[in-house]
């Protein structure tokens, strides 16, 4: 099959544009003591932090529930907590958490600005396609100004089913008019990799900056690098066939 050359990039969100451990490790911390005073049980917040993928020495689990699910399965995550059970507002009280965080404006990678415009001079269409709710990531995008970057933007909840479901890498090739072997997929978890593998993305690009990177997660990528304002030259070598 002939290469084709990049014309689009699809981003993750969290742990690719905005630093991970700046705003999900305190939303969580957050979400857990919520819940644990609803159910008058304090020391049910580190249980629930335990049980979400954070280890003893506060090491998060790539593949847990915290790393790479919907904000929707975390909420479900929650409300399926035996101590719980039969409270009333669970996913309502975790699901404000997560909004008020988002519209408090995560802070974003660093030039994240710049690398946005400079990919929009050169001509491609840019998407967002995460697994947060579609308004905590309208609140971070109005936040940062960056609602005008984006020809298309995507939260769990928007009707294609969280990653790695392809259904929102086509329908980000069908908004855009592009060749799925012509967009680049940019995340920094396996559903990212799976997601870019199963749409048959041209390019699959995995960052270090968020949940971290193991062999077998950089194996399923194409190329790994530092963080997502690297991606220029990544994009320019692949398109020189280099």
């Amino acid at each position: 099959m002939t290469k084709l050359p990049i014309r689009g990039v699809l981003f993750d969100k969290d742990g690719t544009l905005l630093d991970f451990d700046a705003t999900w490790p305190p939303a969580y911390r957050a979400v857990a003591e919520e819940l644990a005073s609803l159910a008058g049980d304090p020391g049910l917040a580190s249980r629930i932090l335990r049980l979400g993928g954070y280890g003893e020495g506060g090491a998060l689990d790539p593949a847990s529930v915290f790393a790479c699910g919907a904000t929707s399965e975390i909420v479900e995550f929650c409300v399926g907590l035996p101590e719980l059970r039969g409270i009333a507002g669970i996913a309502e009280r975790a699901e404000g958490v997560f909004t008020r965080f988002g519209e408090r404006g995560p802070p974003a990678v660093d030039d994240l600005a710049g690398l946005l415009e400079g990919l929009r001079r050169r001509g491609l269409r840019l998407g967002l396609a995460t697994n947060d709710s579609i308004a905590s990531t309208r609140a971070w995008l109005a936040y940062n100004d960056f609602e005008e970057l984006f020809d298309f933007v995507s939260g769990a909840d928007s009707g294609y089913g969280p990653k790695p479901d392809p259904a929102v890498f086509d329908a980000f090739c069908a908004s855009s008019g592009l060749a799925p072997g012509a967009v680049c997929m940019v995340g920094d978890a396996v559903t990212d990799a799976e997601l870019a593998r199963a749409a048959g993305a041209g390019l699959s690009v995995i960052v270090r900056s968020g949940v971290d990177v193991g062999d077998a997660l950089a194996a399923m990528a194409d190329v790994v690098i530092s963080t997502v304002v690297e991606l220029g030259p990544v994009i320019e070598r692949y398109d020189r066939g280099l």
